[in-house]
């Protein structure tokens, strides 16, 4: 039985889409399959904290360099 890798990942993120691209050719190369758990990191942020996504202090202290990184990765593609 080949080693799982569990990949979790946010259905609405393009952090999740760009890494989702990427972990089955991960897998494959280390001999290995992936078993797949979508998730709502909004829900679950809301449920742990109490507060929406976009209000957690993580969240509004790195939004800026995400759309940074977000564009970069769209205007390389």
């Amino acid at each position: 039985m080949t080693e799982l890798i569990e990949f979790f990942f946010d259905v609405d993120s393009p952090f999740g889409w760009f890494a989702a691209e990427r972990v089955s050719g991960l897998a494959r190369s280390y001999g290995r399959t992936v078993a797949w758990r979508p998730l709502l990191l909004g829900v679950t942020v809301t449920q742990a904290m109490g507060l929406p996504p976009l209000q957690t202090p993580a969240c509004t202290k790195n939004l800026n360099a995400s759309v940074l990184v977000m564009k970069s990765a769209k205007d390389a593609a």
